[in-house]
């Protein structure tokens, strides 16, 4: 199974691949060769910068999880008396379209 998301938007797409923590974002707007040419030059390097910077985190035994890394974010703003790193706001936004993707999800499984 991949976990893979693509989110579409008014100035281009981001993919993340949740297996690998790998996340690249695409800018074209305009379809002509040289775009395209651009956009996959840049897709390779993110790719293997996002793997690079993957190995290294886990050799130096850091964290590649969103949680623990919003986590530290959070106890860090409280800390240093800085803004939290998302809002509540924001939060519940995002609760509700995580659950919303698993009930996607949930269905089409049951479906197969």
């Amino acid at each position: 199974m991949q976990a893979k998301l693509t989110f579409f938007g008014t100035d281009g797409v981001l993919k993340l691949d949740l297996q690998s923590m790998l996340l690249t974002r695409y800018k074209r707007p305009h379809l002509t060769p040289t775009s395209v040419a651009s956009s996959s030059l840049s897709d390779a390097y993110q790719t293997i910068t996002g793997v690079l910077s993957n190995v290294f985190r886990v050799s130096l035994g850091k964290s590649m999880l969103g949680h623990d890394i919003m986590i530290e974010k959070f106890v860090e703003s409280i800390i240093k008396n800085q803004p939290v790193p998302v809002t509540p706001e924001d939060g519940r936004k995002t609760v509700k379209v995580m659950t919303m993707i698993i009930n996607k999800l949930s269905k089409k499984y049951q479906d197969l």
